[in-house]
C-alpha cells in the first residue's frame, strides 16, 4: 500500500486504539504507559544483562551478533497489539507507531549510547529478517521489512533488502521449543552471492531487523550465514523480546 493509500484509509476508518478501543491513535498514551519499555538489554549470546546490548566479551567467539538492541517487553499488552497487526495487515499505521516510540527509545537513553555510536560512526546496512516467498503472498507484507524501512529512513542508513533471503518455508516459531525453534530455521537463509560481490570490497557492517526476539534462534541463523559470507560485524534491533 502507497503512503497515500494508507492516508485514505486511515481517513475512512480513523485509528482505535488496539487495546481499549479509544479513538485517536492506534496506540494510545495510556496504553503506552502500561506496555511500558525495556529495563534492561541482554547479551545476543548467553541471554544475561548486558548494559548497553553488546556481546559479552566472554560470549564472542563463533558467528554471533555483536549486539542487541529491543525496545519493548513481550509481554501480553504487546502481544495483543503485534497480533492485531499481523493477522489485520492493513493496520500499518499501528506498526509505525510503534517502531516511532522504539526508535525514541533508543535515541534518549543512556543504555544505547554504544548502539547510537554503531550507528553514526559504522553506518550499517539495514537488513530485515525476510519471509519465505509463499509466506510472503499469503499476508501481502512482511513486518521487519516494514521496520527496517522505518529504521532506515531514520537514521539515514542504506537499506538492502535483496541480499538476505529464505530457501525454504519453515513452521511457525512460536508453535516451536528452543531447541525444535533453532532446528527449524537450521538452513533456511542464504546470501545473493552477486549482490554480496557488488560490495564484497567494503563488505559493510550490517543492522539486522525483526519485530520480535524470544528465543532469538531466527536472528542467529541470519546472523550466522551473514558472517560466514565474510561480514565483520553485525547487531541486531528488535521492537521486542
Amino acid at each position: 500500500m502507497t503512503n497515500f493509500g494508507r492516508f485514505f484509509f486511515d481517513l475512512l476508518f480513523p485509528p482505535a486504539c488496539l487495546i481499549c478501543q479509544k479513538q485517536g491513535s492506534f496506540i494510545c498514551a495510556s496504553c503506552q504507559e502500561k506496555m511500558s519499555y525495556l529495563a534492561r538489554q541482554i547479551c545476543p549470546h548467553c541471554g544475561k544483562p548486558s548494559l548497553t546490548g553488546q556481546i559479552h566479551h566472554d560470549c564472542q567467539k563463533g558467528c554471533f551478533l555483536d549486539g542487541l538492541v529491543s525496545a519493548f517487553p513481550y509481554r501480553p499488552l504487546f502481544k495483543e497489539v503485534i497480533r492485531q497487526i499481523k493477522f489485520e495487515p492493513f493496520i500499518f499505521s499501528a506498526l509505525e507507531e510503534l517502531i516511532i516510540n522504539a526508535l525514541g527509545y533508543f535515541d534518549r537513553e543512556k543504555q544505547f549510547l554504544l548502539f547510537r555510536r554503531f550507528v553514526k560512526q559504522e553506518h550499517p546496512v539495514v537488513i530485515p529478517i525476510p519471509l519465505y516467498k509463499s509466506k510472503l503472498r499469503q499476508r501481502g507484507f512482511n513486518q521487519a521489512q516494514i521496520i527496517a524501512q522505518t529504521v532506515a529512513g531514520h537514521y539515514s542508513l542504506p537499506l538492502e533488502e535483496k541480499l538476505l533471503f529464505r530457501v525454504r518455508p519453515t513452521r511457525p516459531q512460536f508453535q516451536l521449543e528452543a531447541k525444535e525453534r533453532r532446528q527449524n530455521i537450521k538452513g533456511a537463509f542464504s546470501i545473493d552471492q552477486e549482490r554480496l560481490g557488488n560490495c564484497r570490497q567494503v563488505l559493510p557492517p550490517i543492522l539486522l531487523v525483526d519485530d520480535i526476539w524470544t528465543s532469538g534462534a531466527t536472528i542467529r541463523e541470519a546472523c550466522r550465514v551473514l558472517k560466514r559470507a565474510g561480514i565483520v560485524k553485525v547487531w541486531g534491533l528488535t521492537l521486542s523480546q
